[in-house]
């Protein structure tokens, strides 16, 4: 691999590995990645996985899982449907929480841990593919918005942007950003990655990119107690200043806290609930959430 000076790992043209599975109705199969590429003569630390089902080859679920024994991690990888008749467009993909290389202290990860954050940018097509790449960075007082050289990926090619080195100039309290990526294609053509571990592998976060926006979102369960924390993020996708409100339910959803805010293009809420519940801070409707108070939605 080589190195260029925007910060991007380059992987050599991809060898391909190709293999035919038949499942019976309802059966699982599990694959072995170390495996099949030990076996295909495969070099290198990184690449995709495409799996084709003929046109009448009904439904199929996947589930791609990384974990390292020694170490002690593990982590569920996103996959991303490609339909080859859709028609071509502009497609934008958010990672909203993203974890820089200083680490917020909320996280408690061990003092002088430093995480490296990264991209990994997949193209699955046979043309080249063109990625704009954009950071919307902040800190407890200060944001703002970086732009970075647009990646060019060889078709096939898995290409790795070190987002440490980008953001390196950076505020040192610049603990979280949203990336932004965009290009023109189908639904598909991109499967990026993005994470952000020390180099032990052992603390780090996971950081799901979407596609998808919406007037409206529900969640799951939030956790405040000795062991857990929960963040919470929620940002504005549109072109247009736009007024958003996130509610937190709990005593069985009885109860809500509301905070509001007139956020710009770009712009997010973010919630950290255990400090919102220990420093009893007051929503837009001057509630506050009772201190023993450990769960909600």
């Amino acid at each position: 691999r080589g190195r260029d000076v925007t910060g991007v790992q380059t992987c050599a043209l991809p060898i391909w590995s190709q293999q035919a599975l038949t499942l019976a109705p309802s059966q699982t199969q599990r694959l072995d990645v170390r495996s099949i590429t030990q076996a295909a003569r495969l070099a290198g630390t990184e690449g995709g996985v495409t799996v084709r089902v003929p046109s009448n080859g009904g439904n199929l679920i996947t589930s791609h899982i990384v974990f390292d024994e020694t170490v002690g991690i593990s982590a569920t990888m996103k996959t991303f449907e490609r339909d080859p008749g859709e028609k071509p467009g502009l497609h934008t993909f958010r990672a909203p929480m993203m974890a820089l290389a200083n680490p917020d202290p909320v996280l408690q990860f061990p003092a002088r841990t430093t995480l490296i954050p990264q991209l990994f940018l997949r193209d699955t097509t046979a043309a080249p593919l063109s990625t704009a790449v954009s950071v919307n960075w902040r800190s407890p007082s200060l944001s703002g918005t970086l732009s970075l050289p647009p990646v060019d990926i060889a078709p096939g090619q898995t290409r790795v942007l070190d987002l440490g080195n980008a953001t390196k100039q950076l505020p040192s309290d610049v603990y979280w950003a949203t990336v932004i990526l965009s290009h023109q294609g189908r639904s598909g053509d991109l499967v990026p990655i993005a994470t952000s571990f020390d180099e032990t592998g052992r603390y780090g976060l996971q950081t799901p990119f979407a596609e998808t926006v919406a007037h409206l979102w529900k969640g799951s369960m939030w956790h405040v107690d000795n062991f857990r924390n929960t963040l919470i993020t929620v940002g504005n996708g549109g072109t247009s200043s736009t007024h958003a409100a996130m509610t937190l339910y709990y005593n069985g959803g009885k109860n809500t806290y509301t905070l509001e805010k007139e956020l710009a293009p770009g712009e997010q809420i973010w919630a950290n609930i255990g400090e919102i519940i220990r420093n009893q801070i007051p929503d837009s409707k001057a509630k506050t959430i009772p201190p023993d108070v450990m769960m909600g939605s």
